[in-house]
This record gives structure tokens, C-alpha cells and sequence, in this order.
């Protein structure tokens, strides 16, 4: 009934504090299948060590009811990530200005990309709160990743068929009415 981390009891029940079993790795016998999440595709790479490799959001929102947008996303690991990288969706403004948006590790946490081998995919789920004065029009939904948290250094990524700026991909655009 818990998320991460475990508690682990000794054999009477009692809970164990700071106690450290070991590291267990469970390898998926083939990896996730974009198509079974109704995706678009993506090719943006990042380093040379992450690779986005779908992606999907809705089209509009009602901003006035729906206090939330989500938006999943899909990495893959193209090398061997050599730190635990976060990664982000922001919602953008005409100006530019970023009006929401959400930050955590791919996979919620679960799967740590320091831990990733090449080919582990993992999916990851993002809920952007909107400002309730948030006014209608178009927004811009921007995503990726970065490394130190106190400095906020994203990672360089490329991309053929996504707009980059700022080290970061456009998804594309939201309408709010």
C-alpha cells in the first residue's frame, strides 16, 4: 500500500529503521511499446544518452473547469545515463513566459536514470496545475530534462522534427478556451 521506499520489518514486523537490503534490477523482456499508449512519435535525443521517444497531451482545455493538463511521456535510454537526470514540461505563454508546468525524475522516481542501460524505457506521467486566472488562448507545451537541481543545467538535445530552443522541445501548442 506504499510507494518508494519500502519498509522492511524484521521477521517479529517491526519496522526497520535505515536498514539497506540490497539493489535489484528488473530487466523487462521487451521494451515499451509507444503504440500501446496511443504516442506520437519523437526523436529528440539528449546527449546522446536519453531519447524521447513519445509523447501525447490534449489539444484544448477548459480552463475554467479543468484545473489540470497531463501529458506522458516516453524516454529510452540511448547509452548509459551518467547521473540522475530530471525532467520537465512547462506551459508557455504568447510572451514566453511560463504560466505552469511540473518537474520530477522519469518514472516518477521509480527508475532512477543513473540506473538505466541502454534500451530501458520508462514512462512518465506529468499533471500541470493551471493558474485559475489563466486567460484563454494558446500556450506552448515545452519539455526536457536536467541534471543539478540547485543550478538547473539542461541537458543539450537535437531533434529533426521538434523545434528546440533553450535546450528544451516543443510538443507543440494547447488551446484553452
Amino acid at each position: 500500500s506504499s510507494r518508494l521506499p519500502l519498509t522492511i520489518r524484521t521477521v517479529e514486523g517491526a519496522p526497520l529503521a535505515r536498514a539497506y537490503v540490497g539493489e535489484v534490477s528488473v530487466v523487462a523482456n521487451q521494451p515499451l511499446d509507444p503504440s500501446l499508449f496511443y504516442l506520437r512519435p519523437s526523436d529528440a535525443d539528449f546527449s546522446g544518452q536519453i531519447r524521447l521517444v513519445g509523447f501525447e497531451y490534449p489539444a484544448t482545455g477548459l480552463a475554467g473547469r479543468d484545473r489540470q493538463v497531463g501529458v506522458t511521456l516516453l524516454w529510452e535510454a540511448t547509452g548509459q545515463p551518467a547521473q540522475d537526470y530530471t525532467a520537465f514540461v512547462h506551459l508557455m505563454d504568447d510572451k514566453g513566459e511560463q504560466v505552469g508546468g511540473f518537474d520530477q525524475p522519469p518514472a516518477e522516481g521509480r527508475f532512477p536514470t543513473s540506473a538505466w542501460q541502454p534500451g530501458d524505457r520508462s514512462l512518465s506521467r506529468f499533471l500541470l496545475d493551471l493558474p485559475a486566472d489563466l486567460p484563454p488562448g494558446t500556450y506552448e507545451l515545452w519539455a526536457g530534462l536536467y541534471a543539478d537541481v540547485a543550478g538547473l543545467e539542461r541537458l543539450p538535445v537535437s531533434s529533426a522534427t521538434h523545434v528546440v530552443q533553450d535546450h528544451r522541445v516543443l510538443l507543440g501548442t494547447l488551446l484553452f478556451q
